[in-house]
């Protein structure tokens, strides 16, 4: 007994060691997998791989973690360590075919060579829209998400020079000191390969294969055309599409499928207690068998050891899973939030924030004790199988019992998803009004409005809590039902045992053993009242997360954008009728302005005319309800919204600014500009000489909308974060509204000096004294253009008109 009881000790220890293994190599597959951040999962290097090497120092590399040691490792270089004669050579010339001369962003110049080798041209601005970068620079964790910017499906792998075919050329090789090439050409028997420097515009040049083969890191990246349903045959074939939520989750069904694998042995474990529990009253006490019981006791105690690591390993696997799920679906979320149509963006910001709040029931369900419970569920019928087995009659109490339990969860469920329902309404109500008063604050005290703000919100706080207790009554009902179900079932069992134990037809030991295992039975579904309810918020919380996901994107997936730069400044609004969504009246009503480049023209007209609204067409920010806008003589609607808002800056008169360093607002759309550049737009905007005043420059803080400027500082902001992107169109606001007479005239100096620049300019003012800036006036009323012409014409004719009536005011709007 001895024996064999070491030899279950030992067997545990393997197992112990492999389950070790396997967790280790898990986690480090799961650090991995989030930092590339998308598509399906392979094996790519977090961060910037091409730039890590394992620490050389022993003890930095004892201060790493062994999922990070072995991430680490998996990076390594093909290429083997430099010998001293090749470290003696470390200061010699570049190789010219390694020469990357003045390239600043090696990664997209790739991406923006494969999309145009695919017949996908894109600008690097288009390109990168959209990315979580901060410098400016593509990193390598991002190539695939690019390359699907550039329509594009590519995929990061790692791969050895050897299993390269030149069938599946051209694809990015990278190579040591952070270089890359195009590798279009591959001639084994002659060691040849053909590479292209996607930086500069020079012709392939041939570089033998081994000299590659020395330099190449063992990743490449390999890259196809998006496939797109036949525009002849799309509506005709009812072809589901990916879905946001599910796809993602079914790329780690192998997670799952582990998790079940898990579940099942931790199940088949849980019957060693009661048969442990079972021998020990019929054949152990009977008979005072010592040795049996020894033997029996360490059986036990390593069920227990192995139940104990299945579990952790269960719980380790899902909560690494529901990690992964989380950062991909909180990103794409985020990303499509982002990228709506401002026309289809819900009106309430509140309510829009409260449904993005509404994905935590979503991460709570993947990521809880959810999962386990629905595991445990499935495995009831094998208790009552095994009941059947050793307590015979006593086994139909929990199968009745079971359905009957399941029956009344069920029932349950329509008044309790139509509570939940309400009050994720009601919550999202009472989120917009919290979100609205705190952003209008300052509003709210200057116009005593605190009383009405306080009774709006308790009277959202009420209804919520209304509907609160509507969910916590049916909640509270399951599990109530549920709870005197389970006791039910146990005197049963006692009740009809004991019966049976006084015929002789059952023994104690498995009468005992019976009610463990009934309980066992009815434990997982004694939680389903918490199950269901938990599985009603997630599903409400999807529904309301598809409704936004389902909303229209400025950039479709798919859509194919012609790249180009608008290189002139022409603007034609032909026609143009636009009515903002959910307004009775059109804001404009068939708007026609052709404007050549270099004009300056000036807007004026009444309040509420529709002169933002121009500027807000004309940056794409809105599409026309009807006509259309010509820029450089193309439908504004062909540029890609990055390239359009590169080419039109448009100053808001109400702008936002960010919390965050002065240069952090100002290089905000154009994160790698240099210094000089971001000194010029300042200079140009009227920046500099209170940056220049503040201890910090253009490290000072700012607040959340720039609450600690003046009106002007802020405005000045603005202008730069338009400036700094160098626009051929710049549509400024009532640039003035919030200055005073010699900040204005400040101003008008900042924007004359702009002429230089040969810069297309419209200026929406109701001051006169801008309008020295503009030698063309257009008079808007109403949504309608009455007067268009030299601007000293339009003012003469103005002047008679009496002051009661001139859509032109000498104040601020």
């Amino acid at each position: 007994m001895l024996s064999n009881a070491k030899e279950i000790v030992s067997g545990a220890t393997r197992i112990l060691s492999s389950v070790r293994s396997f967790v280790g190599a898990n986690a480090a597959k799961g650090l991995a997998f989030c930092a590339s951040r998308r598509a399906a999962p392979m094996t790519v290097a977090p961060g910037d791989p091409l730039q890590r090497r394992a620490p050389a120092d022993p003890a930095a590399r004892r201060q790493s973690s062994p999922g990070q040691d072995e991430a680490a490792a998996e990076l390594q270089p093909t290429t083997p360590p430099p010998s001293a004669g090749e470290r003696s050579r470390a200061h010699e010339p570049v190789p010219a075919w390694l020469d990357d001369g003045p390239a600043h962003d090696p990664i997209s110049d790739a991406v923006i060579w494969l999309a145009a080798f695919n017949g996908r041209s894109i600008s690097r601005g288009a390109l990168l829209a959209g990315l979580p970068i901060d410098d400016d620079k593509l990193p390598v964790r991002l190539i695939e998400r690019a390359a699907a910017n550039a329509g594009l499906e590519a995929k990061l792998v790692k791969r050895t020079a050897e299993d390269i075919q030149a069938l599946v050329l051209p694809c990015v090789i990278f190579l040591a000191g952070g270089k890359l090439r195009m590798l279009v050409g591959l001639d084994r028997g002659r060691d040849e390969a053909r590479l292209v420097n996607p930086s500069t515009t020079a012709p392939a040049v041939t570089v033998p294969l081994s000299t590659v083969e020395r330099a190449y890191l063992g990743y490449a990246l390999f890259a196809k055309p998006a496939t797109a349903l036949d525009p002849r045959v799309e509506g005709t074939f009812d072809i589901p599409e990916r879905h946001w939520f599910w796809a993602v989750v079914a790329q780690f069904w192998q997670n799952y499928a582990h998790v079940a694998v898990a579940a099942f042995l931790v199940n088949v474990l849980a019957l060693a207690a009661p048969l442990f529990t079972m021998n020990v009253y019929d054949r152990v006490l009977p008979n005072g068998a010592v040795p049996s019981l020894v033997a029996l006791a360490i059986g036990l105690g390593l069920a227990i050891i192995f139940d104990f690591i299945l579990r952790t390993v269960r719980s380790l696997i899902i909560d690494m899973t529901g990690k992964q799920v989380d950062v991909l679906l909180a990103a794409d979320i985020y990303d499509h939030v982002l990228g709506l149509k401002l026309a289809n963006r819900p009106t309430s910001i509140g309510v829009l924030a409260n449904q993005l709040r509404d994905f935590d029931s979503v991460r709570e369900f993947f990521t809880s004790g959810t999962v386990v419970s629905i595991t445990d569920l499935a495995f009831a019928l094998l208790f009552i199988w095994v009941l059947f087995m050793i307590a015979g009659p006593l086994a139909w109490v929990p199968l009745i019992m079971l359905p009957l339990m399941l029956g009344i969860g069920f029932l349950l469920q329509r008044p309790l998803d139509r509570a939940i329902r309400k009050n994720q309404a009601e919550t999202a109500a009472r989120h917009g009004v919290l979100i609205e008063s705190l952003a209008g604050i300052e509003t709210i005290k200057a116009a005593g409005a605190e009383g009405r703000f306080q009774s709006r919100y308790e009277r959202a706080v009420a209804a919520t809590a209304r509907s609160g207790e509507d969910v916590h009554f049916w909640a509270s009902l399951a599990l109530t039902i549920a709870s005197t179900a389970q006791q039910l079932t146990t005197l049963a069992i006692l009740v009809i045992g004991s019966f049976l134990v006084i015929d002789g037809t059952l023994t104690v030991g498995a009468l005992v053993a019976a009610t463990i295992l009934s309980g066992r039975v009815l434990a997982p579904v004694a939680g389903i009242a918490a199950l269901m309810t938990r599985a009603t918020q997630t599903v409400t919380a999807l529904r309301s997360i598809d409704r936004l996901m389902r909303l229209e994107r400025e950039r479709p997936r798919g859509r194919r954008y012609v790249s180009r730069a608008i290189q002139h400044g022409r603007i034609v609004f032909d026609e143009v009728s636009f009515q903002y969504p959910g307004a009775m009246t059109k804001a404009l009503t068939k708007v026609s302005i052709g404007i050549k480049e270099g004009e300056r023209v000036g807007v004026i007209g009444r309040v509420g005319s529709g002169k933002t609204t121009l500027g807000k067409i004309a940056c794409g920010l809105y599409d026309p309800s009807e006509g259309r806008i010509l820029i450089d003589g193309v439908d504004s609607r062909q540029y890609d919204p990055a390239d359009l808002r590169a080419g039109v800056g448009f100053v808001l008169q109400d702008c936002d600014l960010f919390f965050g360093t002065l240069r952090d607002n100002i290089l905000i759309g154009r994160a790698g500009a240099s210094d000089d550049d971001m000194l010029h737009a300042a200079r140009l905007a009227g920046v500099e000489p209170f940056a220049a005043a503040h201890p910090s420059g253009y490290d000072m803080m700012i607040a959340e909308g720039g609450r600690s400027l003046s009106g002007g500082q802020r405005q000045a902001i603005s202008l730069a974060r338009a400036l700094i992107r160098e626009p051929r169109i710049l549509f400024l606001d009532e640039p003035t509204a919030h200055l005073d007479v010699r900040s204005e005239a400040e101003f008008v100096k900042q924007i004359e000096a702009l002429r230089q620049r040969r810069l297309t300019l419209i200026v929406s003012t109701h001051r006169f004294s801008l309008l020295v800036l503009v030698e063309r006036l257009v008079v808007v009323d109403r949504g309608h253009v009455v007067m268009d012409g030299p601007r000293d014409a339009v003012l003469a004719r103005l002047r008679p008109a009496p002051a009661a009536e001139a859509p032109v005011s000498s104040h601020a709007q």
